[in-house]
């Protein structure tokens, strides 16, 4: 049991497991709760500053920073970096400032697209866990994409946006679109991780790449032609 909660740890690191022992009853039972690690919630509406855990977390997996914390501007250029494991580690710093970190003020800015939809997508990690939640400020969003970007557009972010679309609005329009493009070897390399996560998650986004199929996924990365299954062991997840 140890070490498959630790497993469950390390997708997420500002969480872990508070475990409790009931011996005194009849019969014993056992508890065990996911909880804050890195951030206290019950400080919400108290100290903005970052808890030393997480800016440690930021120096060890993204950099040193300039100043008492990282800025704004800084959050969002790493949570749009082409490095998956940068964005990774940047959504799980805003996370860990969720109370304090505005995701739709700083999607909504005037900035490039491409930036704010990395927002919106960081913004939909942090918020959206399971298939029954949706994200309506995420979802206006990327409802603000055109058809060109999705045609032309950076592969990478048009078929994450095209996907959430999918799992979120249940509008499989962009999803459509990214699916007739010709994806070189290695065009979603970036995005291998992320997708994956979104199409074992729904059920909404398995169904919508069967409409598709996966052979222009597979175009980019073979391992992704099977991405509208799920395994039978798998199948009773609902949120993670």
């Amino acid at each position: 049991m140890r070490d498959l909660l630790n497993t469950c740890c390390i997708a997420n690191p500002n969480r872990t497991f508070y475990i409790q022992v009931y011996t005194n009853r009849k019969p014993q039972f056992t508890v065990i709760s996911a909880v804050s690690l890195l951030s206290d919630i019950s400080d919400k509406n108290k100290s903005t500053a970052p808890r030393p855990g997480i800016l440690l977390f930021w120096t060890l997996e993204i950099g040193r920073f300039t100043g008492p914390a990282p800025t704004n501007d800084q959050i969002v250029a790493k949570l749009a970096n082409p490095d998956p494991r940068i964005r990774w580690a940047a959504r799980m710093y805003t996370q860990a400032m969720i109370w304090h970190f505005h995701f739709e003020e700083l999607m909504n800015k005037p900035q490039p697209q491409e930036q704010a939809l990395w927002v919106c997508l960081g913004a939909i990690n942090a918020f959206v866990r399971s298939e029954e939640v949706t994200y309506t400020d995420g979802i206006k969003k990327m409802q603000t994409v055109s058809k060109d970007f999705f045609e032309n557009g950076d592969p990478n972010l048009a078929v994450l946006v095209a996907v959430e679309l999918a799992r979120l609005a249940k509008d499989v329009t962009a999803l459509n679109i990214v699916s007739q493009r010709k994806l070189r070897p290695g065009a979603l390399t970036g995005i291998k991780s992320e997708i994956n996560y979104s199409a074992r998650l729904s059920s909404k986004v398995r169904d919508a790449l069967r409409l598709t199929g996966t052979d222009w996924l597979a175009a980019s990365d073979p391992s992704l032609r099977n991405l509208d299954k799920v395994p039978s062991e798998l199948s009773f997840i609902k949120s993670n």
